[in-house]
């Protein structure tokens, strides 16, 4: 969730991570699976400022800083319809999304809602003041993309030490990093880098006129969002609570299926994943102080954002210790969910955010 990425959002990834996943694999010749598409690009920006879905909120599009005029009336009506196809497709669609982008936007054997997908897209592509500007943006993200790939292998040395953690939510049928397609996009907004995971792929945003440094942070989203899509908490936690694979913790199954009274309607057990994977990519290996991060939440009034860094800093300890002195699978998933449920879990959750600002 950029943010917290839910079904998307959240907040911010490198996809490496299934490189290190693979036990035992040849790891030369590296190869990603990322996708620098001027098509996907171009739809993404439809689709954010679509606003069809809570994610998709103004603040998070600029587009002074794209370079585009404010919206006609008649942009907005064609905006309106497309959120209206676009909402039932729900977030899962993505990246079927970005894949029928990518190949032209085929029209065989897709559903009526594709058709207006498609029309609006076409629309405003066909307008010089939205297609010129974003172009110009599309060849400066073209000229990094190999600065990308080298990111992906500098950060194989930082998940070395992840096993402990990683074996614990692999599974059989957990993907290979290069089956996954990654798709870059450049950001929409000075402000924001957006990263997501839904369906089977990541996206990410990136501004091609930052500074490697910068661009190396950036980078974190792919990171955030890779660890969403190969190791999949949630889908554990609910398999561990509800369905048997935990033997005697079915009593805490209510809990990560209640859904939290904030706007964005969010399962509780889709918090307790973005806690862990905030812990491990923004705290253990991006460095991230939760203490300043939960601080800059308080001030900027998310109640949700504190809440998730607050249960960063209070699961961090278990996570930590799992990395560095794994226990079981069973015992570290109890462990883990009966903190949760105790101290973040938003029926007992009490904000410290007044005490913070003190």
């Amino acid at each position: 969730m950029n943010h917290i990425t839910n079904p998307a959002i959240k907040t911010l990834t490198i996809s490496l991570i299934f490189l290190y996943f693979l036990p035992l694999q040849c790891q030369t010749n590296y190869q990603s699976n990322l996708r620098v598409s001027e098509k996907v690009a171009f739809f993404h920006f439809i689709d954010r400022i679509s606003a069809w879905s809570p994610y998709c909120d103004a603040e998070r599009v600029d587009l002074e800083y794209l370079g585009i005029p404010e919206l006609s009336n008649e942009d907005k009506i064609i905006l309106i319809r497309y959120a209206s196809a676009r909402k039932p497709l729900n977030h899962g669609a993505e990246t079927d999304l970005f894949l029928w982008a990518e190949q032209g936007f085929p029209m065989q054997n897709k559903p009526a809602e594709y058709a207006t997908l498609k029309a609006a897209v076409e629309y405003f592509f066909a307008k010089t003041e939205f297609r010129e500007p974003l172009s110009r943006r599309m060849h400066a993200l073209e000229q990094i993309a190999p600065r990308i790939n080298d990111e992906f292998l500098l950060i194989d040395a930082k998940i070395a030490s992840l096993h402990g953690i990683v074996n614990v939510f692999l599974t059989n049928n957990s993907k290979k990093w290069n089956e996954i397609p990654i798709f870059l996009v450049y950001t929409l907004s000075a402000k924001h880098s957006q990263g997501g995971a839904n369906g089977d792929g990541i996206f990410a945003e990136v501004d091609p006129s930052e500074s490697p440094q910068k661009i190396s942070h950036q980078c974190g989203v792919f990171l955030h969002e890779a660890l969403h899509q190969s190791l999949h908490p949630r889908q554990a936690f609910i398999e561990f609570t509800c369905h048997g694979k935990g033997g005697r913790e079915t009593s805490l199954c209510e809990f990560l299926k209640a859904i939290a009274p904030d706007e964005r309607g969010d399962y509780e057990s889709a918090m307790l994943d973005e806690i862990l994977v905030y812990t491990i990519s923004n705290v253990i290996l991006e460095d991230k102080d939760p203490q300043t991060e939960f601080e800059h939440a308080c001030r900027s009034g998310d109640k949700q954002l504190a809440r998730l860094w607050d249960g960063v800093q209070i699961l961090l300890p278990t996570i930590r210790q799992q990395i560095e002195k794994p226990l079981s699978k069973d015992l570290f998933l109890q462990q883990l969910i009966e903190i949760f449920v105790s101290k973040v879990h938003f029926k007992v959750w009490k904000s410290p955010c007044a005490k913070a600002a003190a």
